[in-house]
């Protein structure tokens, strides 16, 4: 049985449904202050700049030139932020919702700026992250129906290690992959929704968790993290990959066996929502 994507799904995740959006290939995340919160506030700033601007390449060059992100406040400085991307939505005139190109051609009557981005526009058109290809259909489908916000949308469906995680110890502990039919119930969605949530929100984060399996290096060098059983000299369990994806650092044994109990008891509860 195969279930719906949402009405507004073509095939892409960039905008799945109307609600939310990723936003990490233009960088949105690159920076040493990455909280839900702070990045809001960006995008929110971006597109409050961009809202009341006239659009033709004359403006789109100048904006360019005088709101280039600098190198000191990326976590990864050859990692390039785009200063067009912003919210796309507003409640109360306040924007929020998903995150897009507020110089795309759709929301401009016909005209285009995104040469002015960091990206030149065939790129920008063009381009689709590994997750379209690496993702199952229904991986793909739990992320998009259990997440709500732009920003923990955006970690998670670009982490294909977090979200295979979920459903692979699952597996272990069901003794059966994942039935596509049963990922349609509500508790199924909602403990799915508890343990991607991890991803915007996580207490044992190191200052470059945004990154996941890997740190902020020089330029673009990402090299591996170290998984926090080998930070500490131990024997590896069995959702040490997932703390792993959550940028988890720990300096005690007492600290990863919390974390340790608090990903487990997630997973847990999401075994039991799909179980028969």
């Amino acid at each position: 049985m195969s279930l719906p994507f949402p009405a507004e799904y073509r095939g892409t995740l960039c905008h799945p449904d109307g609600i939310k959006s990723c936003g990490a290939c233009c960088g949105v995340y690159n920076f040493k202050s990455a909280s839900a919160s702070s990045i809001g506030a960006r995008l929110a700033n971006s597109a409050q700049n961009l809202k009341h601007h006239p659009k033709n390449d004359e403006w789109a060059r100048e904006y360019a030139a005088n709101h280039a992100v600098p190198d000191s406040e990326k976590l990864l400085d050859g990692l390039r932020n785009c200063h067009f991307a912003g919210f796309m939505d507003e409640d109360d005139g306040k924007p929020c919702g998903r995150i897009g190109c507020l110089v795309h051609p759709q929301g401009n009557d016909g005209w285009d700026g995104r040469e002015f981005g960091v990206y030149d526009r065939d790129t920008c058109e063009d381009y689709l992250c590994a997750a379209h290809q690496v993702l199952k259909e229904a991986e793909k489908w739990l992320v998009i129906n259990a997440v709500e916000d732009s920003y923990t949308y955006g970690l998670v469906i670009t982490d294909i290690r977090f979200v295979r995680e979920l459903f692979e110890r699952t597996a272990d502990i069901n003794g059966e992959s994942v039935v596509w039919s049963r990922l349609a119930r509500p508790a199924a969605k909602e403990t799915a929704r508890d343990y991607f949530s991890l991803k915007s929100d996580w207490e044992f984060g190191g200052s470059d968790a945004i990154f996941g399996q890997l740190h902020a290096g020089e330029g673009l060098e990402t090299p591996r993290r170290e998984p926090p059983w080998a930070q500490l000299g131990l024997e590896p369990d069995p959702v040490d990959t997932a703390l792993t994806c959550l940028g988890t650092e720990v300096s005690n044994l007492d600290d990863l066996r919390l974390a340790r109990k608090i990903v487990r008891t997630k997973i847990a509860a999401f075994a039991d929502a799909v179980s028969q």
